[in-house]
């Protein structure tokens, strides 16, 4: 979970994501899913998140927590299964809220990718 909190830091300085992680790890006994999951919100709001970024930690550490990704299997995996594993987690998400009505952000940046695709189509043409 480490690189991937790290990777939603990557918009800021590495000085400020460094001062707002090291904040963020000594919040729980243990960094693990579970135990972000017992976070207080105000409380990792206060070590410096957003609250977006609260959103996407405490929606990673679900998906973790819950065995919707099979990380104790990465290791013997190919690149390519990886990304299925995480495709699958993703159109879970889609298919229990088609219009992203609870993740605004993720519905602004699924929408930038389908204008982004889109021109692209058209540039072909």
């Amino acid at each position: 979970m480490t690189s991937a909190a790290v990777d939603s830091w990557a918009q800021i300085s590495v000085k400020a994501a460094q001062t707002v992680w090291d904040r963020f790890a000594v919040l729980p006994k243990k960094l693990t899913p579970a135990n972000v999951l017992k976070l207080k919100v105000d409380d990792m709001r206060a070590a410096g998140l957003s609250a977006r970024k609260v959103e996407y930690l405490v929606d990673l550490a679900l998906h973790f927590d819950n065995g919707a990704l099979h990380v104790k299997d990465w290791d013997s995996m190919e690149d390519e299964e990886i990304i299925a594993d995480a495709r699958e987690v993703a159109e879970r998400i889609v298919m229990s809220d088609p219009q992203l009505e609870t993740m605004p952000h993720l519905k602004t940046e699924v929408d930038k990718l389908r204008q982004e695709e889109r021109a692209a189509y058209l540039e072909k043409r």
